[in-house]
């Protein structure tokens, strides 16, 4: 089942950005391939996360990375 291309999403008016609000991202990482989940992999990703959580205000209490 291919994606639909997402170039032109609709947005919405300011107001609608500027408050507290909880969001469930799901993100397809392509090319599917086995062996990219390393602890390697997995100690960068927290550390970005950690890194940009800080910098926007955002709170994780939870993730999910599956291979």
């Amino acid at each position: 089942m291919d994606n639909p291309p997402r170039h032109n999403l609709p947005r919405l008016e300011r107001r609608h950005y500027q408050a507290f609000a909880a969001v469930h991202w799901r993100m397809r990482v392509e090319p599917r391939s086995p062996g990219w989940l390393t602890e390697r992999f997995h100690l960068q990703f927290r550390e970005l996360l950690t890194h940009t959580a800080t910098r926007e205000k955002l709170f994780c209490p939870a993730y999910c990375l599956m291979p």
